[in-house]
């Protein structure tokens, strides 16, 4: 009986030791995560009140998106709050993220834009639409919207044609 006694505090000793040890383990993760957070609150601080205004303008440059990127990658604290902080839109951050992902950092230069040659209304139909309004000066901006669509077999907004003629003026 005694043995059986003595067995079970010896497997109880072993448990509490066991015990300790994951705690003592877990204490110095929490410190370590701490201060790896305070040191990233502090750099993404000196990054917000550095003389440097990080927003100048509208785009990131591609180092500063990288930087934003290893930043965020790089830390413990949610992506969100860092994201937040430096003043950039998450779903922004997210793009950024899947383009350097799928196509590397070349993805993360500021694209041109092709202007708004996509919606743009046919310099022919223009015309046709300033030559309308002119032979008859009753028409509506629809009615003249209508005809074009039924002789011409292309279609156009009525707000389309009042902006042609509203700049023709």
């Amino acid at each position: 009986m005694r043995t059986k006694n003595h067995e079970v505090k010896t497997e109880n000793n072993k448990l509490i030791m066991h015990l300790k040890q994951a705690r003592a383990s877990r204490d110095h993760l929490r410190g370590m995560m701490e201060q790896e957070r305070l040191q990233t609150k502090s750099l993404i601080s000196n990054i917000i009140n550095s003389s440097v205004d990080f927003r100048k303008s509208k785009f990131y440059s591609l180092e500063e998106r990288l930087a934003i990127i290893n930043l965020v990658d790089s830390s413990s604290l949610q992506n969100k709050y860092i994201i937040s902080c430096l003043g950039t839109n998450y779903s922004t951050y997210l793009g950024w993220i899947y383009r350097y992902r799928k196509d590397g950092a070349g993805a993360l230069r500021i694209q041109q834009s092709r202007g708004s040659q996509i919606n743009r209304i046919p310099d022919t139909i223009r015309k046709t639409v300033i030559e309308y309004k002119k032979q008859c000066p009753y028409l509506s901006a629809t009615h003249i919207a209508a005809i074009i669509l039924e002789k011409h077999g292309q279609f156009i907004a009525g707000d389309s044609v009042r902006n042609i003629l509203k700049k023709q003026r």
